[in-house]
């Protein structure tokens, strides 16, 4: 639920800097706004992504060192 509010917050933010022509940050000009909303995009999907994908990939590395009676007593509940 938090990852979807975090999108859809930055849906907003693209969609008020995309269509109002006049935003953009105090002492920058529009070109660096746009510049500086693109890189929060990537971080922010970067982010979400690495959430996810992160712990699943070092729970499948520290899965590959159990035994098989380790690994059966796992799947079994």
């Amino acid at each position: 639920m938090h990852d979807v509010f975090d999108l859809l917050l930055l849906a907003g933010v693209d969609a008020l800097f995309i269509r109002w022509s006049h935003a953009h940050i105090p002492m920058l000009d529009r070109a660096a706004t746009m510049l500086v909303l693109a890189i929060a995009n990537v971080v922010l999907i970067a982010y979400v992504w690495s959430v996810r994908a992160l712990p699943r990939w070092r729970a499948r590395k520290l899965a590959s060192t159990w035994s098989a009676a380790e690994r059966s007593r796992f799947l079994r509940f």
